[in-house]
């Protein structure tokens, strides 16, 4: 990886009592002076069929580096 060229972005959840979780990255947008990475947890539905494990969620994902800052912020 060049990270003269690209950013790397990460997310950990950390540990949950069952399956069913995630992230999500949304496609990033320019906010004011900075670029806004942001993401979404997902979690299992209420009648979902889940493996009862704990599991530790994450993503990590590469995007080209902007010009500007970047922030990495939840969306809900």
């Amino acid at each position: 990886m060049d990270f003269g060229k690209f950013v790397a972005a990460a997310v950990f959840v950390g540990v949950r009592n069952t399956g069913g979780y995630g992230v999500e990255f949304l496609p990033p947008v320019a906010d004011g002076g900075s670029a806004l990475i942001g993401y979404r947890v997902r979690s299992p539905g209420a009648s979902s069929f889940v493996i009862q494990s704990f599991t530790q969620p994450y993503a990590i994902r590469l995007y080209r580096k902007p010009g500007t800052r970047i922030r990495l912020e939840e969306s809900r």
